[in-house]
């Protein structure tokens, strides 16, 4: 992997040796392949990849562009120098030290997109693109998966030689790169890779900083190694961990979409998403995430238990829910989850709304399964035999909530 060869950063140095002393496999399935699990036979402890090839990251050309076609250096330049201004959210990072001098680098950076030796540090780590979402024409078909929600695109620009620190993402990420060379390197969400991380989140909080340590990435096992060019969309499945370097000036666009399928699994990860907000040194984009990723979770609950999307049955889904709340089979409790977030967030009005409507999505559910069936959905006790007053719906919903709801006192 030349790309990453003559780097000063001391980061780049060791991806590089790490690269060619055979430490991260190719985007190569017949390599891959090998690696990966078998769904006919019993799980192994060779196996370190899901049986799909779309359980790994996937490197497409054109033929998934999320565009008619893909957009000149100087057009991307010109849609995104127009598009700065009071009213766009726009994040750059490492901060400059003020407004100002945040504003006169983002000036300079989006004004050198066309030239790929630009290094002044700093990068545009998100950035609002009307224009760019209006030019989406082409987005991928997940509904086999069940979505649950799709991002507007974050517009990402770097500099050469720019190191995106590791990071964990819950969701399915694509990054279609519009300009400039990026190297990826990709870990896939095995039980102790998450442990290395989680460790290393809780040592950088403790030490306040923001830098991932070269040593924990040389923990982390079966790492690939990705060379993205202009033009090419890289699909990263949830859960896993990327590290990324611009090699040259660089300009591309994120989206994120969360799907019903990956839904259990992302309450299982709550804590390690909880560290790693708390990285975020304002307090105050951490609280909005915080408040963001509440209300997003309890909608997404409301959706699956609903089981109307689109090429999607959320049936089993559903039943790990529905054991989740009686804490049986091992299944994450969506309530005690969210529960860890609210702990978080200082604006109390906010978690007890968010848990009101969750508290609602959870009585329309038992409510709509009675229809076909006079039981509790999670106990299965007939409604004939539930105590109380009133019609048997309203029953139903005292003894959900006395029953299913109640905090132990």
């Amino acid at each position: 992997m030349w790309e990453l060869g003559r780097r000063t950063d001391p980061r780049i140095r060791m991806v590089y040796d790490m690269v060619h002393d055979g430490h991260f496999y190719p985007l190569d399935e017949t390599k891959l392949g090998k690696l990966r699990r078998n769904p006919k036979k019993a799980a192994s402890s060779t196996d370190v990849y899901a049986a799909s090839d779309w359980d790994s990251p996937i490197l497409s050309g054109l033929e998934v562009l999320p565009f008619d076609q893909l957009p000149a250096p100087e057009q991307v330049q010109s849609i995104l120098t127009k598009e700065t201004g009071s009213n766009n959210s726009i994040c750059f990072s490492p901060s400059r030290g003020s407004p100002e001098a945040d504003t006169a680098a983002i000036e300079e950076l989006l004004g050198n997109i066309g030239n790929a030796n630009f290094r002044h540090p700093g990068s545009i780590i998100h950035m609002d693109s009307p224009t760019f979402d209006q030019l989406h024409t082409r987005p991928l078909n997940w509904d086999c998966d069940g979505v649950l929600g799709r991002s507007n695109f974050q517009m990402i620009v770097a500099p050469a030689n720019e190191v995106f620190e590791l990071e964990y993402y819950e969701y399915h990420l694509h990054s279609t790169l519009l300009t400039g060379t990026k190297v990826w390197v990709a870990f896939p969400p095995l039980h102790g890779n998450l442990s290395t991380l989680r460790n290393e989140y809780d040592e950088m909080l403790k030490h306040n900083t923001t830098k991932v340590s070269t040593d924990t990435l040389a923990k982390l096992k079966h790492g690939i190694a990705i060379v993205q060019r202009p033009g090419e969309t890289l699909m990263i499945p949830p859960f896993w961990s990327v590290m990324v370097i611009s090699i040259t000036t660089s300009t591309a666009c994120l989206s994120y979409i969360a799907t019903a399928r990956s839904f259990t699994e992302r309450l299982q990860n709550v804590e390690l998403y909880l560290v790693l907000t708390s990285l975020w040194p304002a307090k105050e984009k951490e609280q909005t995430l915080l408040m963001m990723y509440t209300a997003t979770l309890v909608d997404h609950t409301s959706q699956i238990l609903k089981n109307n999307m689109k090429g999607f049955k959320s049936d089993q889904i559903i039943t790990k829910l529905c054991q989740g709340m009686m804490h049986t089979k091992d299944q994450p409790n969506v309530r005690d989850e969210l529960a860890k977030a609210y702990a978080l967030i200082d604006d109390k009005t906010h978690v007890r709304r968010v848990e009101q409507e969750l508290q609602q999505a959870w009585l329309d559910f038992v409510e709509e399964k009675c229809k076909k069936r006079a039981e509790c959905r999670l106990c299965l006790l007939r409604v004939s035999q539930m105590t109380g007053q009133g019609t048997p719906s309203e029953r139903l919903r005292q003894h959900f909530v006395d029953v299913h709801w109640a905090r132990p006192t």
